[in-house]
């Protein structure tokens, strides 16, 4: 089954300005408030069509948004499939070799496959691991209603009812 391809919005950017982060992993940036508090991760383009989360992080980052408390750490993951986004094809962008987002177990992260995702997933565990919450940005090419998924505990229905959504 084809798909026809989506009218974009928002189209890609280049994101080489954001590439020099400051924890010596390309396109991670952390900021530190120097007071106690939670370590919160908000990731962008697990998925190299998915440009909106693309859009929300460069904005953080371009508008200075630091914490009060704790720390931020802003990410773009998987920029090589991002780079290879052409509007004309956007569904191939997804991913180069593997799905970002399904390749996080200790048997992928330990074992000995490479792909750029694969390589990806394991510079970016550290910054993973550190953080409390992890806000992970997806979009769809598909007309929904905004919504949130999430494991299934009660600290994360908290975090999500309180952040809300657009109406």
């Amino acid at each position: 089954m084809s798909q026809n391809p989506p009218v974009f919005e928002v189209l890609p950017r280049d994101l080489s300005a954001y590439r020099q982060g400051n924890v010596g992993i390309d396109y991670v940036h952390r900021f530190e408030s120097g007071q106690p508090g939670p370590h919160v991760l908000i990731n962008a383009l697990t998925h190299g069509n998915e440009i909106c989360g693309m859009v929300a992080a460069t904005h953080l980052l371009d508008s200075g948004v630091r914490p009060r408390i704790g720390t931020l750490t802003i990410s773009f993951a998987n920029v090589a499939a991002y780079e290879s986004f052409d509007k004309s094809r956007p569904f191939e962008s997804r991913q180069l070799v593997h799905n970002l987002n399904r390749i996080w177990s200790a048997t992928e992260l330990d074992g000995t496959a490479e792909s750029p995702e694969l390589l990806r997933a394991r510079a970016l565990r550290p910054v993973v691991a550190a953080a409390d919450h992890i806000l992970d940005i997806h979009s769809t090419s598909q007309d929904v209603e905004p919504f949130w998924v999430y494991p299934a505990y009660q600290r994360n229905a908290d975090v999500a009812l309180a952040i809300g959504r657009p109406p």
